[in-house]
Formats: C-alpha cells, structure tokens, sequence
C-alpha cells in the first residue's frame, strides 16, 4: 500500500536541510568577504598614504635641495666677484646676475609654494627664508663694488653675510623634513599593524561564525540523522522501535515522519494479516453454515469499525434470494429481500462488485439495486464466486468511507470465505439428503433413529419423558396395487405434511420406510403423547386418496421413556408393539404401551 505524503510537508515553516547549509555557505561567504573587503581598503589607504608622503617629501626635499644649491651658488659666485681680475669679475657679475640669482629665486618661489599648506614651525623656517633671500635681493641691487671687486658700501657688505642665515634655515628645513619622513614611515607602520590587527581580528571573528554555523547545523542535523538511521535498522531487522515522533519542518522531520507513517502501516497491515490469517484458521473449523456465518460477521465488525454486514445466499431451488444472517425488520435491507430473487442483487446479477455511495444517492442511476438501492447509509455489495458460480454475496453497510485497509479486508475476506462457504452449503445440502426422506421431506430412517437415540439420552441426562409415535398408514398396499406407485408417493407426501403440521417445534418426525412413520416428542408424557397421536390421526382423516373418494387412515402406537423402556431399542420395541395392537384392535386409532400390560390385549395383527 502506498505510503501517502503528508501535506505539511509542503507547507514549512522552519528551516529546511537545504536552507540551512545555504545559511551556513552564506555566513562563511559574507564573513571571507568582509575580511576580504576590508583588507583591501587598509591596504589601499595605506599605499594611496604611502604614495603621498612619498610623493610629498620626494618634491619638498627636492625642492629644498635645488633651493640650497641655487642659493650656495649665489653665495659662491658673489664671493668669486671680488679678488678677480676685471674681467673676471664681470664675468662672474654676469654669471650671477643673469643665470644664479634668477635659478635661486625660482627655486626660492616654488619651496615657498610647495609649503604653503605645511604646519606653522616649516613656515616659519620657509618665512625666514623667504625674508632673507628678498633682503639679499634687495641689499644686492643697491651695493657697489670697488675695481678689485671689495664692497664699496654697507649694503653690499650686508648681502654678502645675509645668504648665511637664508642656508642654515635651508638646513633647518631640510632636517624638518627629514625628521617628517622619519614619523611618516612611522605612521606608515602604524596604519599597516593596525590594518592586519583588524584583519585578523575580522578572520578570527569570520572562523567563529564559520565554526558556530558549523556547529549549529551539526548540532541540529548529525544527531537526528544518527537517531533515524538507528530507527531504520531496527525496524529493517524486525525488531520493535517506538515511533519517532519528529515536530520540525524540515526534510529530516519529513523523513522520519515517513519513516512513522511506513512503520506504522507495517504493523497495520502485519495486524490485519493476523486477524485475517486467524478468521482463515478458524472458517476452516466451522461446524455448519451458520457458525462459518458468525465468524465473518464478527471479524468484519472487529476489523472495520461501524460496519453492518449482512450474507446473502441463493435458496436450492435458485429462485429466490435470502438472508442467511440477521437482519433487523426496520432495515431497508429486510424489506428489499421481501420477494426478492437473485438478480434482485445487482452484484448476484453482474458477478462484480457493487458499491453505492450515500453522498451520491440523490443522483440519478440507471439501474437501483432492489435489496440495498434504499439503505441511507453507503453500501458495498461483493458476489461470492465458486466455480464460475455466484452463491451469494456480502452486504457491507457503512457510515463513513471505507479506507485502503478496509477494502482490502473486505476483499481478502470474500475470497477467503466463498469456497469455505461453499463447501459447508454443500455437505449440508449432502448431509440433508443423506438424511431425508426425497419424497416426504422427513428424516430417513437412519437419521430417525440416530435422533431416538440421541433425544433419550438427552431425556435421561434431564430427567425428563420422552414419547415415541409410530404411524402405519392403512391398508397402503391395497393403494398402491389399486391406483399404481405414483398415487401411493402421493399419499405418503401427504401423510408427512400432515405430520408437520401437527408438531410443535422441538418435536421430531422421521419416515421408517414404506409406509412407516416415527414422531419423537421431548418433554411429553402418555396422555399427552395420546393426544397429539390423536391429533395426527384426524389430521390423516383430512386426507383423499386422489382418483377416489376413500380418506386415508392410519393406525398409531405410543410408548413412553421412562415408563415403558430404559433406551432406545427397547422404547422402539415398546411402540412397534402398541403399534401392532392398534392394528390387531382394527386400525384407524392410537394405542398406548400401557394396553400391553392388559390380559385382554388380542394378539397383533399383520401390517398391510
């Protein structure tokens, strides 16, 4: 039987198998990334930094050395012009005045912008300078100088000492910037150690989260997977494994509650294979018809709950449709059989299965089944098939829908029970004819006396009397030999119905043979053995022989246990005896054994 999925499966709420490992997968992505990300960044700000001061302090040093070697060429030239030659001298005035002083003003203007954004100590040093180069400047345009190249006025002395402060500042700058470098590349180094303590504090922080999601899922997966392997090997081995029982929502708790649901369909289905294997046992030891019907009422009730099952056979004759379980007389089910014959059961009818639903009863149908076409309830009719035959079929009336296992319970007992069915209906149809009497109807001899035995032991174990009737019909020869054998059948069919009808329930009548029958009454003293005899006798008197207009008589003995006989041979006697005396006395009367203690009993006459 297939295992059904659960709906729930596909209404979550939690997080599946799937979306926890692409949580996992996404913590571990997103915290490399991070690591990732910002290690570039500090690394980058780092040699964008590095770029800069490098760039920086390349150009101010630069700067500051072309400002000192202009300025020291100034210097050397404005030496060189005294203590030459005249012509010396203006060449070196030449030299200075158009190539040195212009090369060390430009070279004074530009370290004086590229500092212009420096802190205030490089200005100040950039300030001085910048004052005393214009103070040179301007002391060099107005001094004079003598033929041998002497300062001939105070200004021009002046210059010449000014240029020495302007390179000792120079200097002084130089080793600023130096200094600056120095605690750069200490920055430097400091933003490099902070960056990688940041990067591995980020790697440390991205391994716990990659660790802690690791642990989560493990936590949260391995432990179940280990509990649902080990419930799977124990139910695989046949062992006994109390359910799972999961309340997640991911595809683990559907596993296991898959593995609830086939587990638990297992032992459904290995306990309707026991009922059934045991209803099987026991069909098989039914006694009749009646106990093989009982049993499959009550396991159909104990199988499928708020069921009515109700058997129907075909009668021997084939003519008509009957109950052979009982139906209460308010059912729909009881007023359908009134009359019905076998094609009434549209399951007897097609030799399939029938079913009708309750929902759909206001439906229109072609054909109604007239036995269950009015039960208000739903209905499953199954025929009962032997040998290419329908016997009959099982009427399930149910409220609620049948499920897989009921309709297989159904089914399995159907085919289990129609041969047995079958087989029991047989020996009883044997057991009946091996039994009766084909022409009255009545118990043959054997089984008559078969049952005086049995109902004097029954007698003497209850304390009890017991009468036995013996009925010789009159004269029966004379009929047969008149009127031929075809009369004579006709005349002892008569006599049996009029045995019959004559009886109480309990009472018993069988045929001896020829024209010879046996009434067994349980409970039943002489006088009222009389009185029934005498019953019958009358009854016999109602009888025409057909072709005349002669009534058919009979003569009867009656004996008594215990009174007349302590078994049964000798009560059989005791009645065959009083049976003679009737005869004996002129036939067509009842004679007790009581009237053979009489010493005016005549002697018995000859049976005709």
């Amino acid at each position: 039987m297939p295992v059904v999925a659960d709906p729930s499966i596909d209404a979550r709420v939690g997080l599946t198998i799937r979306r926890r490992f692409a949580v996992l997968l996404g913590v571990i992505v997103i915290a490399l990334a991070a690591v990732v990300g910002l290690a570039m960044h500090g690394l980058t700000q780092v040699t964008d930094r590095a770029h800069v001061l490098y760039s920086d302090n390349l150009a101010t040093l630069a700067a500051d050395a072309e400002a000192t070697r202009t300025i020291s060429r100034v210097e050397q030239l404005d030496a060189a012009v005294g203590g030459r030659t005249d012509a010396e001298q203006r060449a070196r005035a030449q030299e200075l005045d158009a190539d040195a002083l212009p090369a060390a003003s430009t070279a004074v203007n530009s370290l004086i912008q590229r500092h212009a954004d420096d802190d205030p100590e490089e200005l100040a040093h950039v300030t001085l300078v910048s004052r005393g180069w214009r103070e040179f400047l301007r002391l060099h345009a107005v001094g004079t100088r003598d033929a041998t190249g002497q300062s001939t006025s105070t200004e021009a002395l002046a210059a010449s000492r000014t240029l020495d402060p302007v390179l000792a500042e120079l200097a002084q700058l130089a080793a600023r910037e130096q200094r600056d470098a120095t605690e750069a590349v200490g920055a430097l180094d400091a933003g490099y150690r902070h960056s990688l303590s940041t990067l591995l504090e980020l790697g440390g922080l991205a391994v716990l989260l990659a660790l802690g999601a690791v642990l989560w899922l493990t936590r949260t997966v391995v432990p179940r997977v280990g509990a649902y392997s080990r419930y799977a090997r124990i139910v695989a081995a046949g062992g006994a494994a109390e359910a799972i029982d999961p309340r997640g929502n991911d595809e683990l708790d559907d596993l296991a509650k898959a593995l609830d649901n086939l587990v638990g369909e297992q032992r459904r289905r290995a306990d309707a294979d026991a009922r059934q294997a045991e209803f099987a046992s026991m069909l098989q030891t039914s006694q009749d018809e009646s106990e093989a019907h009982q049993l499959l009422l009550r396991h159909l009730s104990r199988s499928i709950d708020g069921v009515t099952t109700t058997v129907l056979y075909r009668n021997n004759s084939d003519d008509r449709l009957q109950a052979m379980t009982a139906v209460a007389e308010e059912s729909p089910v009881a007023a359908g059989l009134v009359g019905a014959q076998p094609r009434s059961c549209l399951a007897l009818r097609f030799g399939r299965r029938h079913e009708r639903d309750a929902d759909e009863s206001q439906r229109a149908s072609l054909l109604d089944c007239n036995v269950c076409g009015k039960v208000p309830s739903s209905t499953r009719c199954e025929p009962l098939p032997v040998g290419g035959e329908v016997i009959g079929s099982i009427l399930v009336e149910h409220e609620r829908p049948l499920g897989e296992s009921a309709v297989a319970c159904i089914s399995d007992t159907v085919g289990q029970s129609a041969p047995v069915l079958a087989n029991l209906r047989n020996l009883a149809l044997a057991e009946f004819r091996a039994n009766s009497d084909s022409l009255t109807g009545l118990a043959n001899k054997r089984a008559a006396e078969d049952t005086l035995k049995r109902m004097v032991a029954q007698a003497s174990r209850l304390v009890q009397p017991m009468a036995l009737v013996l009925l010789d019909l009159d004269h029966f020869k004379h009929v047969n030999d008149r009127h031929g054998h075809s009369v004579g059948d006709e005349v002892l069919a008569a006599a049996g119905a009029t045995l019959l009808n004559g009886l109480r329930g309990s009472d018993f009548a069988g045929r001896c043979g020829g024209e010879e029958f046996m009434v067994l009454l349980p409970g039943t003293d002489l006088q009222g053995a009389k009185v029934l005899a005498e019953k019958i006798r009358a009854g016999l008197a109602n009888v025409r022989i057909p072709g005349t207009d002669d009534n058919l008589t009979g003569s009867l003995g009656v004996a008594v246990f215990p009174d007349h006989a302590g078994n049964a041979p000798d009560l059989m006697r005791a009645a065959d005896r009083a049976l003679y005396l009737a005869k004996g006395l002129g036939r067509d009367r009842v004679v007790g054994a009581d009237a053979l203690q009489s010493p005016a009993v005549p002697a018995p006459a000859a049976k005709d």
